[in-house]
């Protein structure tokens, strides 16, 4: 089950994706908790009404304890099976490879690119990127980028 620090008011749920990461049939969750501290969690649906905190056992060390504004589900790699995007409000955006459902690989895109947005702006199947561009503290602006998977 999930744990009643869920219904306090200190913690803020950001963001919850659902999918079956581990395709077992039962859709699992990826929740973004704001505060206390601001961290994502794996929770695997066990299928009888309850979820396992998974996270220490599926992301690798530390790479969760991050502030999680979105976290998009797709298949970047094409194996079928479930990646995640972790998209941060600072520079510590993440791509998290599914290895078969016991793990993930952790990919880190360009630097200075937080907040990509993960679409099939092709429609070839396969998950592109795109930057919507930012300006910096300095007042340098950076263009839109758009990352083909090739």
């Amino acid at each position: 089950t999930l744990p009643p620090a869920y219904y306090e008011i200190e913690n803020d749920i950001i963001d919850l994706q659902c999918a079956d990461l581990n395709k077992d049939g039962w859709n699992d969750m990826l929740v973004s908790v704001g505060y206390s501290p601001a961290r994502f969690e794996i929770w695997i649906n066990r299928g009888d009404l309850t979820f396992e905190d998974a996270t220490a056992d599926l992301a690798p060390n530390g790479s969760h304890d991050n502030w999680a504004w979105r976290l998009p589900v797709v298949d970047f790699n094409g194996d079928d099976w479930p990646d995640f995007f972790v998209s941060t409000i600072d520079e510590n955006d993440r791509i998290y490879i599914n290895q078969g459902g016991t793990g993930y690989t952790v990919l880190n895109p360009p630097d200075n690119m937080n907040n990509l947005m993960p679409i099939d702006a092709n429609g070839d199947g396969r998950t592109d990127f795109y930057w919507a561009g930012a300006t910096a503290d300095d007042g340098t602006e950076y263009e839109p980028v758009f990352f083909r998977n090739q």
